[in-house]
């Protein structure tokens, strides 16, 4: 793969294929009980807080064009614009604003569907998410997996859950079956950098920063975790 990334790891996920069994926290009260301080260019898999975010204003975009253009030809990951896109990000020549309109459309493209069922469990899901009824949002991203299983973005979206409520194996699970239909995710690879920091495995979750870095060098967010772990880890064996 382009990037000189290592082989990819699996992490937690059942290494025969078998999905995760999915087990719905009870505490879902997140915002008196903790505070996610993650910029939405540090971890794309995470998109965003309460308040509307970049994320809701991509999907609103990719939904609208479907109704407009229901015959368009909707390829999720499996885009082939993602190569030539990918391929700006690499570029040395690509400027940090040519790389906000890239990741942008990369993001339109991760988020679409052919499947308006599909498209619509994943508006509502992100609407829940964000309004933090993270049980509700599982449930949701949960049945989205059921209907479209190789849809890399509803392994991804539930991923973020599980970590927002805590529960982590599960997360780490849904980031492998998100890396596994989309190597190159790096909202997923930077979101298995923060669970190994939520759980205080720093040199672990440095490791994953820096694949997120080999697939999209335009993560701020990400460098400064690199820049703030390397400097914990000097003199240590990573």
């Amino acid at each position: 793969m382009a990037g000189g990334m290592a082989p990819l790891q699996r992490g937690l996920s059942d290494p025969a294929g078998i999905r995760p069994r999915v087990r719905f926290a009870k505490r879902t009260n997140l915002r008196q009980s903790r505070t996610i301080d993650v910029p939405l260019d540090g971890a794309g898999m995470f998109p965003g807080a309460p308040e509307e975010s970049a994320m809701n204003k991509i999907l609103r975009t990719v939904v609208l064009l479907a109704v407009l253009f229901p015959g368009f030809a909707w390829s999720d990951q499996n885009a082939p614009a993602l190569d030539g896109l990918f391929n700006r990000l690499w570029s040395p020549a690509t400027t940090p604003a040519e790389a906000r309109e890239v990741t942008g459309r990369i993001w339109n493209l991760w988020l679409a569907s052919e499947d308006p069922r599909a498209q619509q469990l994943m508006a509502r899901g992100i609407r829940q998410m964000n309004q933090f009824a993270l049980d509700e949002a599982a449930r949701i991203f949960t049945d989205l997996i059921d209907i479209a299983p190789d849809f890399a973005e509803a392994w991804n979206k539930r991923a973020t859950v599980f970590y927002m409520m805590g529960e982590y194996e599960q997360s780490t699970a849904d980031v492998g079956e998100t890396l596994r239909l989309e190597p190159r995710h790096f909202g997923a690879l930077s979101g298995q950098g923060l669970i190994y920091m939520e759980t205080g495995r720093p040199a672990e979750a440095l490791h994953w920063f820096r694949r997120a870095l080999d697939v999209n060098p335009f993560m701020d967010g990400v460098r400064q975790n690199v820049k703030m772990l390397e400097e914990t880890l000097e003199g240590k064996v990573i």
